[in-house]
């Protein structure tokens, strides 16, 4: 019960930082975001630009195979939909569909069925399109 309340925290504190990524962007202080969004992709395990770079499949197999993996996926899609708000063109529409892409994966494979996560998808979908 212990590791899954401070699991629990865990992913609290790293939904706060999303928050500041963006809050410190609308600052001016990209820096700051920068090194949250460093930061948040390494508690995943592995380098921002091993995320960035490598296909969806790949980041899949690297993290089901973590302990609480599914809950990982979760929040690499909050963090790729974060990212994505701070960047343009190209890397914008990248890290949309990854952010989909495991978004949908988590809808499919969590057992949790959840309308903010449908809207999310749906929202996401449609951004992608139009930057198409």
């Amino acid at each position: 019960m212990l590791k899954k309340d401070f699991f629990l925290r865990t992913i609290n504190e790293f939904l706060k930082a999303l928050q500041d990524v963006i809050s410190f962007y609308k600052n001016d202080n990209l820096d700051a975001s920068n090194e949250i969004l460093k930061n948040s992709y390494a508690f995943l395990g592995n380098t921002k630009l091993f995320f960035e770079k490598e296909d969806s499949e790949v980041i899949l197999n690297f993290l089901i195979n973590q302990k609480n993996g599914i809950e990982k996926i979760k929040l690499l899609a909050e963090l790729f939909l974060t990212h994505s708000k701070i960047t343009v063109d190209q890397e914008k529409n990248m890290l949309l569909s990854k952010s989909l892409y495991f978004f949908q994966y988590y809808d499919m494979y969590s057992g949790v069925f959840s309308f903010e996560i449908k809207n999310l998808i749906s929202s996401i979908n449609k951004q992608v399109i139009e930057n198409n």
